[in-house]
C-alpha cells in the first residue's frame, strides 16, 4: 500500500506539474486602472475627450467626446498556448451603456488571438452580443439580453480554434477564430476598441485562466482516489 501511495503521488505531481497555469484578474473594487495591474493600455485620445474613472467597484470608459478615441487593455502570454489537457477560460462581468455602430456592432469588444493571430472577437452592445465567422456583414452570431444592467460572460476554448460563449452561465453561441488580428498572438483584450465610434461601458471585473480540463480534474482526482482510501484503512 505505501508504495501505491508512493506511485499516486508521482502522478498526482506529474499531472500538476505538466500543466501551464496562469491566472489575472482585474478588479476595480481595488480602485485601480487595469494598467496598475498588470494590464498593458492602448489608447489614443487627440482631442483630449476621453473620461476614464474607477468609483464604487466600477471601471468606467466614456469615449463619447470623439469617435476618433480608442482604450483598450490587452495581456499576452505564451501560457495560452494551451496543452491537450488545458482550457482558456476568461470571464468578465459589464454592461456596455451606451454605443454607436450599426446592427450588432459595437464600440466596446473583448478579442482572444491564439498563435497565428486568429481571433475571435465579441461586440458587447447594450442588449446584445455577437460575434464573426467572416468579416463583412452582419454577425454570424447573436444573442440578445436585457439592457439596463450588468451580464456576466464567458469565454471558453480547449484548442483556440473553436470556442463556447455564455451569458449568465447560459450557453449563447458557438464559433470559431478566424483571420488574422494585427495586435498579435496569444492575446486577450478589452475596452473600447474601434475608432469611429463612441461609447460608455462599465466593467465590474476581468478574470484570464488557463486551467485543467474537466477530463484532466476527473483524471487526478481518480488516481488520488486510492490514497484516500488508504490513509481511510490506516485510520481504522
Amino acid at each position: 500500500m505505501r508504495s501505491m501511495l508512493i506511485v499516486t503521488l508521482a502522478l498526482w505531481t506529474a499531472a500538476t506539474v505538466s500543466a501551464d497555469p496562469f491566472y489575472l484578474r482585474y478588479d476595480p473594487d481595488e480602485g485601480r486602472f487595469p494598467e496598475q495591474e498588470g494590464w498593458t493600455r492602448h489608447w489614443d485620445d487627440p482631442q483630449q475627450e476621453l473620461i476614464r474613472s474607477v468609483e464604487g467597484g466600477i471601471f468606467q470608459i466614456d469615449s463619447r467626446g470623439s469617435a476618433a478615441i480608442y482604450d483598450y487593455y490587452s495581456v499576452h502570454s505564451t501560457a495560452f498556448d494551451l496543452a491537450d489537457d488545458e482550457e482558456l477560460r476568461v470571464t468578465w462581468r459589464m454592461q456596455t451603456v451606451e454605443t454607436s455602430g450599426s446592427f450588432g456592432r459595437s464600440d466596446v469588444a473583448v478579442t482572444i488571438t491564439n498563435g497565428q493571430a486568429a481571433f475571435a472577437k465579441f461586440y458587447l452592445g447594450s442588449s446584445f452580443v455577437s460575434a464573426d465567422e467572416y468579416l463583412g456583414g452582419d454577425p454570424e452570431h447573436f444573442c440578445a439580453f436585457a439592457p439596463g444592467s450588468a451580464h456576466t460572460f464567458t469565454a471558453v476554448t480547449q484548442d483556440l480554434l473553436r470556442y463556447n460563449l455564455f451569458v449568465d452561465d447560459r450557453l449563447a453561441f458557438q464559433g470559431s477564430f478566424h483571420d488574422y488580428a494585427w495586435i498579435g498572438p496569444y492575446r486577450v483584450l478589452f475596452g473600447d476598441t474601434t475608432t469611429g465610434r463612441t461609447s460608455l461601458s462599465e466593467w465590474s471585473d476581468f478574470e484570464i485562466s488557463v486551467i485543467p480540463e474537466p477530463s484532466g480534474r476527473l483524471l487526478v482526482g481518480s488516481i488520488l482516489w486510492p490514497a484516500v482510501l488508504w490513509v481511510r484503512s490506516v485510520r481504522r
